[in-house]
């Protein structure tokens, strides 16, 4: 749950609870609910005869979808290099782990002995990991925030390295903005292009 207090930290909390979740509850696969160091920690879901799923689920158990705001905090502290280690193998486990196309609801937080990634578990399909992800794509790498009601749109791109030159789509009210960030270019060279706006829009670039 800390990772939602951010928004409400001075900046020193801020960076230390970030620090925190990154060090003790956060794998390349995805945020564990509990930490490897508290004595109720459960490396697997579903572990019986040692114990009922439930017990394992809030103690350990990797939730996938809270990587999408790991992944947001790690872009507004200036890292999206360590925040694209979770995307990237988010890419794996939706295109090559489980149900194609989709992203399981959690995952063991260890592996088992002899298997060399950690086991799905929970839901075949969780509709809010994918949402997470593709919010992230928006609003943390590109990112680009909507505000319908003020008329403004922010663009703040933090691409990883890994990602090189992007373009995207955003749709806005009537129309469609099209951004290319050339973030290989120094400095960052961003591209918009768009239909005419039936009511203009206030434009920030940060």
């Amino acid at each position: 749950n800390q990772i939602f207090t951010a928004p409400l930290l001075s900046a020193h909390g801020r960076r230390t609870m970030l620090g925190t979740v990154v060090t003790q509850l956060t794998y390349p696969y995805g945020v564990a609910s509990l930490a490897q160091t508290d004595d109720g920690f459960h490396p697997y879901h579903e572990h019986p005869p040692f114990y009922p799923k439930d017990a394992a689920y809030h103690n350990g158990t990797v939730w996938t979808w809270l990587q999408g705001p790991v992944i947001s905090e790690l872009c507004s502290a200036g890292l999206p290099d360590t925040a694209f280690v979770l995307t990237r193998n988010a890419v794996h486990q939706i295109l090559r782990r489980g149900a194609v196309g989709t992203q399981s609801e959690l995952l063991d937080a260890l592996a088992r002995p002899g298997e060399a990634e950690p086991r799905l578990s929970g839901t075949v399909s969780q509709a809010w990991n994918l949402g997470e992800f593709v919010r992230n794509a928006y609003d943390d790498y590109l990112g680009v925030r909507v505000n319908a009601l003020e008329r403004r749109i922010a663009i703040r791109p933090r691409l990883p390295r890994a990602l090189g030159n992007v373009t995207a789509s955003v749709v806005v009210g009537n129309m469609s903005l099209g951004i290319a960030v050339a973030s290989t270019a120094t400095p960052v060279k961003i591209t918009l292009t768009a239909t005419p706006l039936l009511t203009p829009y206030t434009l920030t670039v940060e």
